[in-house]
């Protein structure tokens, strides 16, 4: 796996409080498309969308 060890990247860095609760303890990996995209094609947007907490590219096993 590409991003093995990089957990330890930064050192000592810890979830804020109250992170949100449906990334289960995790970081987030992705981040929403911005809204101008969402409203002017919210269709494919809406296809090629995942979770925030999914893996992405070079993070999969």
């Amino acid at each position: 796996m590409i991003s093995a060890g990089l957990s330890n990247v930064f050192i000592g860095l810890e979830l804020p409080i109250g992170h949100n609760e449906i990334l289960n303890g995790q970081w987030v990996r992705r981040a929403q498309y911005p809204t101008s995209e969402q409203t002017r094609n919210g269709e494919q947007v809406e296809a090629v969308t995942k979770g925030i907490g999914d893996p992405v590219w070079w993070d999969r096993d």
